[in-house]
């Protein structure tokens, strides 16, 4: 239910995002699996590029 919740949330954001014409990448990690959950309204490829940028400690998104 929690997950659920969390996935509402996000999905909320970007709609509001949306609604605005404004640019969204959001989500979450799950605690316990690790799990990403992401939702974005811009290009798929420049997500992805701004994503090891916005969120450096994450290693799993970074190139190195």
């Amino acid at each position: 239910m929690e997950q659920m919740k969390r996935m509402m949330f996000v999905a909320q954001m970007r709609a509001k995002a949306d609604d605005l014409g404004a640019g969204f990448i959001g989500g979450y990690m799950d605690p316990d699996t690790g799990e990403i959950f992401m939702q974005t309204n811009i290009d798929h490829e420049v997500a992805t590029e701004m994503l090891p940028e916005l969120l450096p400690s994450m290693p799993k998104l970074t190139n190195d």
